[in-house]
């Protein structure tokens, strides 16, 4: 990619002198946002600094029984928005359809005088947050890839439509953490790996196909979350590395993405003693990390985003009001997702009317979010309408499954072939017994174009007699004893494993110290940390994740239709020697779609 294809706030400011036309029609972009900017109060100012959150239900309408829950303002987001002059909303939680939230967001947009920022955390697409929509591949998935520039641009191009198509102008991804640590519970398969020359390189592929796309990207969570394991959800987690491991390891990623033009940074909600020696003060609310690291050293001139400021992380030691006003003081643009909208707009106005924090400062940031929403004018000018008659159908295209596939078909990776087993060259004239283990059921929410036939038996089928068994994640005894009685007399044993437990993991040992058992072939479905688990097994395929597009794609690769390109994101040989399920869950149980999908 020519870097002239990509327009950073650097050179912003040239950007939208050169622009035609405005959201007036009258001025240039920049000098609507300096006109804006001198005509708004100060409450309208403050609130420009706020991107609040809302969950809305099945119907489209805001469920204040997980608002409360969640800890996230009581008052309603129409309220926040026509009142309190806030500048964005963010969509929480899995729980509606585009159409219901393109309704409300439509709502929203005619309660305010200013284009709202309309976030979302969509990492691997719309189906993080919606029902009925695309799921594409994890970033772990991702990972695997080797071609960076050409899939992943493509797949942000993609992602960046979707979202346009249903008002989203923010989209929180990439993550960029590195998952150097086995066991962290939250970022996981989020992450793309745990190499930082990798991370960086597929990130600024995606996130270039996201802006190119007329959405703004948002890497997180600086200066990283690679290396932990606490969930900041619920605890405030503590980096111990060296500034020097830093600069070397977590911020790299950071670094490359701010060359090639990120637009939003988001700040994580972790105590790193090497850049801010105060106790109990997360990254969040470090002037050392904010402003002198990301701003002055790194030169970001974007905007920083904290996270989620309902999150236990950040909340157990500070105090909502408070919390927002340090935030600012440390150098966030962007306060997201407070507790207390309302309490925390009246608390940073009285800062600024006693002069602890200053006009000119609010000023300052205002005005970089204003110009920031002139990009989004100018890109949006070149799309779509958005038409709720025919979402689902815009959404939904051939091209877009096609690329779902594509990008798992270059993932899947053959981890070792010792036998030659693979491709099955003589599957034609064998019966191949399959053993599917822990295999999620399809949830009726699912997008379309989802299957409930396993869509590797039903590719094999086609070419290749085979025999099916089942197992769920959790077997009693009786009936592992009951399958196991069954595969004295087979030639070749396919185990697809979706998930893993104890009891098949002593199955799956106890089949493969079986002479007459050499000719295992494993497909794991699953985070590819586990395939520690299965070193004796001499024909691996990594799928990563339980999803019809990486059946297809593992199938092919077994008939021989499909050559594998995909290499492992991550080392899984650490010093993880236990083959216990006990010590399987310490370095980090894999987070199940539904329950990732809840995370910021």
């Amino acid at each position: 990619m020519q870097n002239s294809r990509y327009i950073t706030l650097v050179t912003l400011t040239l950007f939208l002198a050169l622009t035609s036309k405005t959201y007036s029609g009258e001025d240039t972009t920049k000098q609507w946002a300096q006109k804006t900017l001198k005509h708004l109060t100060l409450e309208e100012k403050i609130g420009q600094l706020f991107i609040s959150a809302t969950i809305i239900d099945q119907e489209g309408k805001e469920d204040f029984k997980r608002k409360i829950i969640h800890n996230i303002d009581k008052t309603s987001i129409a309220e926040l928005v026509k009142k309190h002059h806030i500048g964005g909303v963010l969509f929480l939680r899995k729980l509606s359809t585009p159409k219901k939230q393109l309704l409300l967001t439509n709502t929203l947009k005619k309660l305010t005088k200013l284009p709202l920022f309309i976030a979302q955390d969509l990492e691997w697409g719309l189906a993080m947050r919606l029902y009925n929509t695309i799921k594409f591949p994890h970033n772990m998935t991702l990972g695997a890839i080797k071609n960076n520039s050409g899939l992943l641009y493509s797949l942000g191009k993609e992602i960046a439509r979707q979202c346009k198509l249903i008002g989203v102008n923010i989209n929180f991804a990439p993550v960029v953490d590195i998952n150097s640590n086995p066991k962290n519970p939250v970022i996981h398969m989020r992450s793309f790996g745990d190499n930082p020359q990798l991370v960086a390189q597929k990130a600024t592929a995606l996130m270039q196909g996201l802006q190119d796309g007329g959405v703004i990207a948002c890497a997180k969570h600086f200066p990283g979350h690679g290396d932990t394991s606490v969930d900041s959800h619920l605890d405030l987690p503590t980096i111990s590395h060296s500034l020097e491991l830093l600069q070397k390891r977590e911020l790299h990623p950071f670094k490359e993405l701010i060359k090639a033009g990120i637009i939003s940074i988001m700040t994580g909600h972790l105590q790193v003693p090497a850049l801010e020696k105060t106790p109990n003060t997360p990254a969040t609310l470090s002037k050392n990390n904010i402003t002198h690291l990301l701003k002055k050293t790194l030169h970001f001139k974007g905007l920083a985003i904290t996270d989620a400021l309902n999150m236990r992380g950040v909340l157990k030691h500070h105090t909502p009001g408070e919390l927002e006003l340090q935030a600012l003081h440390a150098g966030n643009d962007i306060l997201l997702c407070p507790t207390d909208t309302p309490k925390a707009i009246a608390h940073i106005k009285k800062a600024i009317q006693n002069g602890e924090f200053s006009l000119k400062e609010l000023d300052n940031r205002v005005l970089k979010i204003l110009y920031t929403k002139a990009w989004i004018l100018h890109k949006s000018r070149a799309n779509n309408t958005q038409d709720n008659n025919t979402l689902e159908q815009k959404l939904h295209t051939p091209y877009a499954y096609t690329l779902k596939q594509t990008l798992f078909d270059h993932a899947i990776t053959v981890v070792q072939n010792k036998d030659n087993l693979i491709p099955l060259t003589k599957a034609p004239h064998t019966t191949v017994t399959y053993i599917e283990i822990g295999k999620h059921k399809v949830s009726s929410y699912d997008a379309t174009h989802q299957h409930t036939v396993s869509q590797l038996c039903a590719t094999l089928e086609k070419y290749i007699t085979l025999q099916t068994h089942t197992l769920p994640t959790n077997p009693t005894q009786e009936q592992v004893e009951k399958l196991f009685l069954k595969l004295h007399n087979t030639h070749i044993l396919l185990i697809g494993v979706y998930s893993i437990s104890n009891n098949i993991l002593h199955f799956i040992a106890k089949l493969s110290a079986q002479k007459k058992n050499k000719n295992i072939i494993l497909a794991l479905f699953d985070s590819p940390y586990n395939l520690q688990y299965f070193k004796n097994i001499p024909t691996i395929i990594q799928a990563y994740e339980d999803d019809p597009c990486a059946e297809t794609a593992v199938a092919n690769i077994l008939l021989g239709k499909l050559t594998p390109t995909g290499v492992l994101p991550v080392c899984y040989n650490r010093k993880i020697a236990e083959t216990q399920l006990t010590h399987l869950k310490k370095f980090g149980k894999r987070l199940s779609d539904e329950e990732a999908a809840q995370l910021i």
